[in-house]
């Protein structure tokens, strides 16, 4: 195992050590898989659907490059209550050269998509998320709406660049066999190249940091994967703290903007 590698794990453990709150044996097993996953191959961290669908007539490809211009034009879904959103634009904004297109609301959100979902390079939802006890089925909720499945498959997609979408909310990307329908399938189907999503919930603070970090790497020309793992070890290392490997990527770790907008 090379010294990379060997120190990030070292500083996952002594994260875990220095917990104020013991984690959960469901963590515990989450957090075993991903070391035992970073082991085995440092360079890749995309993450296999957990799983299977009945969506694909036919395998998909992997898209490996999100069709971008040099002004990167960018998706931002918001729900309004959240304390930092209005801090986190200027950083976005300041990470590079890209076009913010907010959407507080529902009506918002589908003009925006429908006047320029051609040309969407990321969809990012900063908001609230999770699974409803009765249906079980994910959503995402916006200042006036939640968004559920039946609302992606009645889009009818124009996401010729395929976007990558970010869902950075609580349990954005956390199912399992009681969840039978998957927004993130949903994503892939209306022409995204692949979807972040979170395992557990997440505080506004670190979600807000999380974010602007990656995308400042993603900005610059690195492959999402290679981003969110720099990010990882950025925090495991400097800050002991392990909640990094809460996000999760549904798409070939190479994925990256065909031209850097910083």
């Amino acid at each position: 195992m090379n010294s990379a590698i060997t120190k990030t794990l070292l500083a996952l453990l002594l994260a875990l050590r220095e917990l104020k709150v013991p984690l959960t044996t469901d963590e515990q097993l989450v957090l075993q898989d991903v070391g035992q996953q970073l082991a085995l191959d440092p360079n890749s961290i995309e993450q296999l659907p957990c799983w299977t669908s009945s969506k694909h007539n036919s395998p998909v490809a992997l898209v490996r490059q999100i069709q971008n211009n040099q002004k990167l034009q960018l998706s931002f879904n918001v729900f309004r209550d959240f304390q930092l959103w209005q801090e986190h634009l200027p950083k976005l904004k300041a990470a590079g050269s890209i076009s913010i297109l907010p959407a507080e609301e529902m009506l918002e959100l589908e003009s925006i998509w429908e006047e320029h979902g051609n040309v969407l390079d990321l969809i990012y939802f900063y908001c609230h998320g999770g699974l409803e006890e009765m249906p079980k089925r994910p959503y995402l909720e916006l200042s006036d709406e939640r968004i559920y499945s039946n609302f992606l498959e009645c889009y009818e997609s124009t996401w010729q660049h395929h976007p990558l979408v970010f869902l950075n909310g609580c349990a954005t990307g956390d199912y399992s066999p009681e969840s039978y329908v998957s927004l993130i399938d949903d994503f892939l189907n209306a022409g995204a190249s692949g979807v972040v999503g979170t395992e557990c919930p997440v505080s506004e603070p670190f979600a807000e940091y999380y974010a602007t970090e990656v995308f400042k790497r993603l900005f610059a020309g690195e492959p999402m994967g290679q981003a969110m793992l720099a990010v990882r070890r950025e925090l495991l290392q400097q800050y002991y703290n392990p909640l990094g490997l809460v996000y999760s990527l549904y798409a070939a770790h190479e994925i990256a903007l065909a031209c850097s907008v910083s």
